[in-house]
């Protein structure tokens, strides 16, 4: 069934017309950032680079990027597994 958007409606190739209109959430609407978002948008960005920066400095070799430089206990370990077995695919089913 191939879904088809027209004027905000919803109408289905079977012939079924659903009149549901997102006017509230028209990208076309929401274009416009006020200079508090990028203000913001910047500070972040810059952050996130300082952070990366401050934190770089400190590794040495790819042992260290890779393995924390075999300073991580067991349970830290298993729980970043863990976490990495379990994604997004087997959260939504």
């Amino acid at each position: 069934m191939a879904v088809q958007v027209e004027n905000g409606l919803f109408s289905a190739v079977i012939g079924i017309t659903f009149n549901i209109t997102f006017e509230k959430y028209d990208v076309r609407k929401m274009t416009n950032l006020a200079i508090l978002d990028y203000v913001m948008l910047a500070v972040y960005l810059i952050g996130t680079m300082a952070l990366g920066v401050y934190i770089g400095r400190r590794l040495k070799t790819g042992s260290d990027l890779f393995l924390a430089g075999r300073s991580l206990p067991w349970w830290a370990i298993g729980m970043s597994l863990v976490a990495t077995d379990i994604g997004g695919t087997d959260i939504i089913g």
